[in-house]
């Protein structure tokens, strides 16, 4: 689906990305990790076409630009770095116009992305007006009433409170779609992604399941941290990391199940 091949992108003498190879396939759940400065943000983009690339990147072999923005979505950090519009609703509806969506398709979309991400009561409300956390929600919806067929998220879980952040894995859980989220956040990340792919100063070091975390060395060398229930079954002494729980609902069956067998 998508496609990179030998990406390297420089910042006047600074080398952000150093040759990156990698596919992207339908349906993958990618969790993108590394510290500040790894190069996180500038690969995503250029996987959405904001920055060029020489014929790096494409989707399903096409690299133009304006085909990788259609297809690639991308939720920016910083929400007051992609909000236009001066109401919610006008906002969302930005994009939509711009691809030459109908009115009709327009207001469908707009209303799916809305409910999708808890926005009825500050459907006409400005955007001048809104928390960090509300302008978050809002860039999140822009993307998803694009309905692309990847969606990049770059710490789409930071200013968003519990309740939303919950609301938030509800929602891209229900979309049939390629998504890839950077985020600093590992627990949501461990429980969440099927695939993490770890950068630091610009290249990967790391590709795989979530058996990375075994990788002590690759942890330390990206300033990361092992998630908070793999290092708790690691205290209880729990030694197959394959059998480790990855959410807390899981966590509490399985360890209940073992607290059944031990007595038996």
């Amino acid at each position: 689906m998508l496609e990179i091949k030998n990406l390297t992108y420089k910042y006047e003498n600074h080398i952000a990305l150093n040759n990156i190879n990698l596919k992207i396939e339908k349906g993958e759940k990618i969790a993108i990790l590394g510290n500040n400065g790894s190069g996180k943000t500038t690969f995503f983009l250029c996987c959405n076409g904001v920055y060029k690339t020489k014929n790096a990147v494409s989707f399903n072999g096409d690299y133009e630009p304006k085909t990788l923005r259609r297809n690639v979505g991308l939720v920016f950090q910083d929400a007051d770095t992609q909000i236009i519009g001066n109401t919610v609703e006008k906002e969302i509806s930005f994009g939509l116009m711009n691809f030459g969506f109908t009115k009709e398709q327009t207001k469908e979309k707009i209303d799916y992305a809305i409910s999708a991400m808890n926005l009825e009561e500050m459907r006409n409300r400005p955007t001048y007006y809104l928390s960090g956390g509300e302008k978050k929600r809002v860039t999140i919806a822009d993307i998803i009433a694009l309905e692309t067929e990847i969606i990049f998220f770059d710490e789409p879980t930071a200013s968003l409170d519990p309740a939303n952040i919950e609301k938030f894995k509800n929602t891209i859980n229900k979309l049939d779609k390629t998504i890839v989220i950077s985020t600093h956040d590992i627990d949501f990340a461990y429980e969440w992604a099927d695939r993490f792919i770890i950068f630091n100063n610009g290249n990967i070091i790391a590709d795989g399941n979530y058996a990375i975390f075994e990788k002590n060395d690759i942890i330390e060398k990206a300033n990361l941290r092992k998630p908070i229930l793999w290092q708790t079954m690691e205290v209880m002494g729990y030694k197959d990391y394959s059998k480790y729980p990855r959410s807390i609902a899981v966590s509490y069956t399985h360890l209940r199940a073992h607290e059944t067998l031990r007595h038996l």
